[in-house]
């Protein structure tokens, strides 16, 4: 992945370049700049720094690693924060921009940055995160090297500042929201069942994509009466026979089929916890067609697996992915830069050489700049689904509402909630 991010000591880390936050002066300074000094080689750098001389706010220069797992050290000079109203922000956009190039001259393949002038010199985390990122993913769409960002010290533990309180209020609402709908309710069954509510979300979202999305009042009476339609049980076990899976008919006959199976299936796993059922294997062969209906749907009795496989995926996904790149009037360089996806990947992608994990899928869609419907559909299509009690997901799904498509900013927030990268997958 050409953008990382790790919690490491920077002199610790290995990498072709090694970004400093340099005193402007010839100086060694607090925090990472003496910290680097004394791991290169204090005599030895501050001879070398020496040579550059004064490095205004916005400046860089390059020096050798010396004792260092790295070729070289670019010193940056960073700006203090003054409120904002004295080009800080455009000097310290200056300091990552001539870095990258400065890497890139000397022939790095990679390099560490700390985060920039957001500890002693004050700048607020989250417009220090956005012009890193908006740096890191200019640079990647003409060059290619390896990017990582190091976070020492719990100082910077939420490294993203406001967005994580606000991605955090959004997960709250979200864990909320969905414990309040309705049909995410049957008595018996605790809220918090992981099968549950893996089965509510996946028939909330049949519901959500069907052909008859408003309810008429019709429709609106038999969602009141749903859960008292009788069905077919076992007069061994007290389980439902789940036949009607099979049954055909019109959308919203589907939509009364799916809504009993799933209802049948919850009782049938009620049962078994409670004790009411004799055989506990019957709840997962009840949980399992459940599964199944909502995998493939209403499918004819004679129909294979590979038959249903076939109807979903008429078309590559990779056929697919142009097809998107060509609506959205997007450059692929755009596309892997937002996503953080190497060029080689994304080629092999277009290519179909390669199946994508949901988390590559997922950075997909916010390189593509893709909506929530959008990233829902392009989801199924790949054979994934977003899931309301999966962290990731709800995260990604906030950054998608706000149209903030880029997945280094998501991998950030991710890393502040102590989860995997997208980049990762």
């Amino acid at each position: 992945m050409p953008f990382s991010i790790i919690r490491n000591d920077i002199t610790k880390v290995k990498a072709d370049a090694i970004v400093n936050t340099a005193n402007s002066d010839v100086a060694i300074g607090d925090g990472v700049d003496a910290a680097i000094y004394k791991a290169a080689g204090e005599e030895k750098l501050f001879a070398a720094r020496r040579e550059i001389g004064v490095l205004e706010p916005g400046e860089v220069g390059i020096t050798p690693a010396f004792n260092l797992d790295a070729k070289y050290i670019i010193h940056a000079s960073g700006p203090w924060w003054e409120g904002g109203g004295k080009g800080e922000a455009e000097l310290l956009r200056k300091c990552y921009d001539k870095a990258l190039i400065l890497a890139a001259e000397n022939g790095c393949e990679s390099i560490a940055f700390p985060l920039l002038a957001t500890g002693t010199y004050g700048f607020p985390k989250e417009l220090g995160i956005q012009i890193a990122v908006d740096a890191f993913t200019e640079f990647l769409l003409e060059h290619e090297m390896e990017i990582t960002l190091v976070v020492f010290g719990e100082y910077a533990y939420h490294v993203s500042g406001k967005i994580f309180d606000d991605v955090k209020s959004f997960i709250d609402e979200e864990y909320v929201s969905a414990a309040l709908e309705d049909e995410y309710q049957y008595d018996g069954i605790p809220e918090e069942s992981m099968e549950y509510m893996q089965c509510a979300a996946a028939f909330s979202d049949a519901d959500m994509n069907s052909d008859d999305s408003e309810e008429s009042d019709e429709e609106e009476e038999f969602d009141e009466d749903w859960e008292e339609e009788p069905s077919d049980l076992s007069d061994e076990i007290g389980l439902p026979e789940l036949d009607y899976i099979k049954t055909q008919g019109s959308p919203r006959e589907k939509s009364k089929n799916k809504r009993g199976i799933f209802a049948d299936a919850m009782k049938a796993m009620s049962a078994a916890r409670t004790g009411k059922a004799k055989e506990s294997a019957l709840m997962a062969a009840a949980y399992d067609e459940c599964q199944a209906e909502i995998m493939f749907g209403a499918a004819k009795e004679s129909q294979s697996l590979d038959d249903a496989l076939k109807e979903m995926y008429t078309d590559s996904f990779e056929k697919h992915l142009q097809q998107l790149i060509n609506k959205k009037g997007l450059k692929n360089s755009e596309i892997y830069a937002a996503a953080n996806i190497s060029k080689q990947y994304f080629s092999k992608l277009l290519k179909g050489q390669v199946k994508p994990s949901k988390e590559k899928v997922l950075s997909l869609a916010v390189g593509l700049r893709l909506n929530l419907d959008e990233t829902v559909d392009f989801l199924r299509l790949a054979g994934y689904a977003l899931s309301p009690i999966s962290q990731t997901d709800v995260v990604v799904k906030y950054f998608i509402i706000h149209e903030d498509y880029n997945v280094m900013k998501i991998d950030i927030t991710l890393f502040d909630y102590g989860l995997d990268p997208l980049s990762k997958g």
